[in-house]
This record gives structure tokens, C-alpha cells and sequence, in this order.
């Protein structure tokens, strides 16, 4: 039975910390490690880790000097400290279902281990009770492409497994990367495979501390409203994607079709031509593009 690593950066996580790390430790796959960095939280969260850690020599604490670096660089530190075949990544205030890695790992393992492979599944959305409110994904991904990938986010990290060589290929992380699931997904796409288990297999909590997907109405008036895009791409994902290209040297054909779609200097007309045969838009990514 293979070790599988679970990392978990926390900060300032105490309201739901204990209820995650227990879910994670009564998983019915035994052969874990937890491995824990917190990023100078100023509640109680160092304490219940510590806690746990003292209980459970399956918990290891990453410490150092480096402070607080955010939630994107304390992830590439604990990829850094992994050394298992696989590594899975977990939020401070998810709960996993017992039979999470049980379900991931059966499907994982027969994957090829020397290409880099992402592995993710759906989940319950629910308030922050637990209350369930919908599933994350309402039909199955797993036809999606790379020609989805550029304008679609589909991979949600905390649902996620990846083998070591993906972890290899990632570190250490390009400049710009603003979500971690976002680059991994990247990189799986355009060096190895991707697979989604449509069974839900944890639920992904919301509420008013959520650093990303919190789906409030009010959040959804401002940003869909409000603050309607400025271009049928995000303009952080294409500077990501674009050191992407830049420091791994990439020459796919289809990341030199983004470029040239994405930049408004080219002629519209060329750009939507390529567009339409190249990529897989939504109506919205369609409309905004027009109207821009």
C-alpha cells in the first residue's frame, strides 16, 4: 500500500480546521501523511495543529523562517516537502468523505506513473453548515479537452490528485501563478493526462472567510454585473499562461493560437476564425469577445 501525501496550508483556519483534519485522518485509506504549513495565522489554528500533530505520527508540521507567503507559495513549500508517488491537496474548511482517497487512489494507480497525471472528482457545495446547495459540476468533464482548457476553468484544487511527475514538471512554480489547481491543470493538460471522477467525494464548504469560491448572490451581481470583464479571458490567467509558455518553453500550436486570440492588436476578424476552430467557447466568452 503506497504512501499518499495530503497537503494542507492553513492560516488563520481555527472556525473549521479540527472538523477537516479529522476527516482526513479517519479516511479508510490508512497509509497517509498530512503534511501541515501554516502561514503565521494569528488565531488559534498553530494550536490545533499542534494538537493533532502530538496525537497522530501521521501529521507532519513544515516549519521555517520564510513567514507568511500566501496561499500559492506556502503550496509550492509543502509540494517541495513531499516525496510520495502521489500527493493530494486539501482546504482548512473542506471535509472529506472517509472513502475520498480510497475512491482516487483505485483510479490513479493504474495510470501511467512516467507521464504526468491529474486526477480530480466532484464535490457538494454547501453553506457553512454543511448544508448542500448543489454539486460543483453539473455534468461530467471528462470529454473536456486542452481546446476547453483555455477559457474554462474545470479543475478545483482541493478535489485534486496528482503524481509525482506532475510535481516534478511544477516545481519550481513560473511567476504568475495566482491559483495552484490552475497551473497544475496546465501542465497536465499539455504534458500528460488528465481524469475526473464525477462521484462526489467531499464537501467544499463556503462562507465569508472563503479566500477563493466563495458564491454569494451579492458576489455574483458584482462580478458578473457590475464588474463585467474587460475580455472574454482573464487577464491574470493569460499573463500565467504566458510565462508559462515563456520559462517551459512551449510549442504547442494551440498555446501560439492563444497568443494571437487574445491580442487585441491582431484583427478581430483572424482572431474569431481561429476562435471557432481551434477552441471551445461558451456563449459568454463569445458575446465578450464581440462586445469588446
Amino acid at each position: 500500500m503506497e504512501t499518499i501525501d495530503i497537503l494542507l496550508p492553513t492560516y488563520n483556519g481555527e472556525n473549521y480546521l479540527k472538523e477537516q483534519i479529522e476527516s482526513i485522518l479517519l479516511q479508510n485509506y490508512k497509509n497517509l501523511r498530512l503534511l501541515i504549513r501554516d502561514d503565521n495565522s494569528t488565531d488559534n489554528s498553530i494550536n490545533i495543529i499542534n494538537e493533532y500533530a502530538s496525537k497522530d505520527n501521521r501529521i507532519f508540521v513544515i516549519k521555517d523562517n520564510f513567514g507568511n507567503l500566501g496561499l500559492v507559495k506556502n503550496i509550492e513549500k509543502l509540494l517541495e516537502n513531499s516525496n510520495s508517488e502521489y500527493i493530494m491537496f486539501a482546504d482548512q474548511d473542506d471535509v472529506w468523505f472517509p472513502n475520498k482517497i480510497e475512491k482516487m487512489y483505485g483510479i490513479i494507480k493504474g495510470k501511467n506513473k512516467d507521464i504526468p497525471i491529474l486526477l480530480h472528482s466532484n464535490c457538494y457545495v454547501t453553506d457553512e453548515n454543511l448544508n448542500i446547495k448543489k454539486e460543483f459540476f453539473k455534468k461530467s468533464v471528462e470529454e473536456y479537452t486542452i481546446k476547453d482548457m483555455f477559457f474554462k476553468f474545470f479543475v478545483q484544487g482541493s478535489s485534486t490528485m496528482i503524481n509525482r511527475k506532475l510535481k516534478e514538471i511544477s516545481l519550481p512554480f513560473v511567476n504568475n501563478v495566482f491559483v495552484h489547481d490552475r497551473y497544475l491543470h496546465i501542465l497536465s493538460e499539455t504534458y500528460g493526462e488528465r481524469y475526473f471522477l464525477s462521484e462526489p467525494l467531499m464537501y467544499y464548504r463556503q462562507h465569508s472567510k472563503n479566500l477563493i469560491g466563495s458564491n454569494t448572490i451579492v458576489k455574483k451581481i458584482l462580478r458578473n454585473i457590475i464588474n463585467l470583464p474587460k475580455e472574454f479571458y482573464l487577464e491574470k490567467d493569460k499573463e500565467m499562461i504566458e510565462t508559462i509558455i515563456r520559462e517551459k518553453n512551449i510549442e504547442k500550436e494551440i498555446f501560439k493560437d492563444y497568443l494571437i486570440v487574445t491580442d487585441s492588436k491582431i484583427n478581430k476578424l483572424r482572431r474569431y476564425k481561429i476562435l471557432k476552430n481551434k477552441f471551445n467557447l461558451r456563449v459568454k466568452e463569445k458575446f465578450l469577445f464581440w462586445i469588446r
